[in-house]
């Protein structure tokens, strides 16, 4: 989905069951909506800045390809209705 504004983006969130992104605005809209989600980091890690919230998972994907989505799998199946 690519939202036209902040605001459909943000409905779009809070309507969601889930959220799988990078770590970016969206993500960071997610988690404050408390929409459950895993944010993937390729050449960064959640550090400082990374978003927060109880339902959010970060992964990275230094561990290798199959193995982050195993772990994303993981961290969303429970989440999942």
């Amino acid at each position: 989905a690519r939202p036209d504004s902040v605001g459909r983006l943000a409905a779009v969130l809070a309507a969601a069951t889930a959220f799988v992104g990078n770590d970016a605005g969206p993500s960071h809209v997610a988690a404050a909506l408390r929409t459950p989600g895993v944010v993937v980091y390729a050449t960064t890690g959640p550090g400082d800045f990374g978003p927060r919230g109880p339902d959010v998972s970060a992964i990275t994907l230094d561990q290798g390809t199959a193995a982050a989505i195993e772990s994303a799998w993981r961290a969303l199946r429970p989440r999942l209705p």
